[in-house]
């Protein structure tokens, strides 16, 4: 078992189908399911059910999902940290930014980043404002911008007055902080 595995479980949990799985891994589905088997194998336990609208987690294969989400997380976090004792920022920073903030805010801002920062690249994820906020939460982004909005337990920082916010997950920001340097923000590396 290894974080391959993981991947492969959670892209299952998202696509349904193995077919799918597999061009979105990039390797063959028989390359999904015989991974699948040996993990089953290895665990002595059955993770999905085979149906007419594709697989189901077994409650046994929910529970290792579970786990195998929260390992990849752990993994990529360490990853991020490990990377981030080093001086000049480089890898990928991950936003996530409602379609008004992609298409109004981000783009001066983003080229101000690349400038400042030319070893990082980035990915922007558009969507609605609640699609922005749970990709925060869980931790598929290290940053989103999108109209301001009352939010849980994140740092919400009003962006000027331009009516956007940024979101941070909590943890992200060891002092608390009204205003943010968009250029201290780290990534992480591709």
């Amino acid at each position: 078992m290894d974080f391959k595995d993981f991947e492969i479980l959670k892209a299952i949990h998202e696509e349904g189908n193995l077919t799918k799985v597999g061009n979105r891994l990039f390797i063959s589905q028989p390359t999904v399911t015989h991974r699948i088997k040996q993990l089953e194998k290895q665990l002595e336990i059955t993770i999905l059910k085979r149906g007419r609208k594709g697989v189901e987690f077994t409650d046994q294969g929910l529970y290792l999902l579970k786990h195998s989400e929260k390992l990849l997380t752990n993994m990529r976090t360490l990853q991020e940290n490990l990377w981030n004792l080093e001086d000049e920022p480089h890898g990928t920073l991950r936003i996530g930014a409602s379609r008004s903030a992609a298409l109004h805010l981000l783009p001066e801002i983003l080229h101000a980043y690349s400038h400042k920062h030319p070893n990082v690249s980035y990915t922007v994820t558009d969507g609605f404002n609640k699609e922005i906020i749970q990709s925060v939460y869980k931790d598929d982004v290290h940053v989103a911008s999108f109209e301001e909005t009352t939010i849980g337990p994140m740092h919400n920082l009003p962006l000027q007055k331009s009516g956007y916010v940024f979101l941070l997950p909590r943890i992200s920001l060891s002092i608390n902080c009204r205003t943010i340097n968009v250029f201290s923000i780290k990534p992480t590396r591709t």
